[in-house]
């Protein structure tokens, strides 16, 4: 399920109010962040925190420079 999907019914009500997001998905944070694009075009968070993992080029196929420039 993408992150978009899971936040749809909330993602109106969170326009200008989300000031910091922090993600922990264990190396799998390109696919939250490719399944999150509606959240990261319009709630635009001010601050992120996001981990990378060693793990990220090997289960998702991204590296870690090419997840940072997105």
């Amino acid at each position: 399920m993408r992150l978009d999907d899971v936040l749809a019914d909330l993602l109106p009500r969170l326009e200008g109010r989300v000031a910091a997001l922090k993600m922990d998905t264990e190396g799998f944070e390109p696919w939250v962040v490719q399944g999150g694009q509606t959240l990261f075009s319009k709630i635009k968070p001010n601050y992120m925190q996001l981990e990378v993992s060693d793990m990220t080029p090997e289960a998702t196929g991204v590296g870690v420079h090419e997840f940072m420039t997105w």
